[in-house]
């Protein structure tokens, strides 16, 4: 049932700005059961030109972790102060950017690549077969609509002509995406 697998992602509670260039700026906060003894490092899975610049534990801590360059060996991963324990259950906050995951279709229209659909953010190595409770908070141009997994639970103005669009799941699905463009 646990396929070999280290841990499963149960959470995920992401911060996204993307401005109109496509840019976007994010936080990831992931909640991870660890499934085996002497768990160190959690491999993630996120799209390879997404650059990690920090990640933090549930008190702030900074944590190391690995992440070489996109053209070599982009592989994601976390490195614990100390081995976790079966039944664990960790809170990481990844920060990242990147623009290569999002597309531009043209007329202010963005989709996550083919490849970004299930890695925009940092993800279980399990594939479709781990089931997720997404929150996402977008922070987007207000010329611009954002269509999101789960159902929209609030649009708010921001400043500098930025709305807030925050989306939800009602329970765990296995990926979360979202589109951006200006919608009819």
């Amino acid at each position: 049932r646990e396929r070999g697998l280290r841990i499963q992602v149960a959470d995920e509670k992401l911060d996204v700005t993307i401005d109109r260039s496509g840019e976007m700026k994010a936080s990831a906060e992931t909640t991870v059961k660890v499934l085996r003894d002497g768990v160190r490092v959690v491999r993630l899975d996120l799209y390879p030109t997404l650059r990690v610049s920090g990640v933090y534990s549930e008190s702030g801590a900074p944590l190391d972790f690995v992440q070489e360059d996109k053209l070599l060996d982009p592989d994601f991963a976390v490195i614990l102060p100390e081995a976790a324990k079966k039944g664990d259950t960790l809170r990481l906050l990844t920060v990242y950017s990147g623009k290569d995951a999002l597309l531009a279709e043209g007329n202010g229209n963005y989709y996550l690549e083919s490849g970004a659909r299930e890695s925009w953010y940092p993800s279980g190595l399990g594939g479709f077969g781990d089931f997720v409770n997404f929150h996402m908070t977008f922070h987007i141009p207000k010329i611009l609509q954002i269509v999101a997994t789960g159902k929209q639970v609030s649009l708010t103005p921001e400043g500098g002509g930025m709305v807030k669009a925050v989306w939800e799941t009602d329970a765990p699905i296995p990926v979360a995406g979202f589109n951006l463009g200006d919608f009819k």
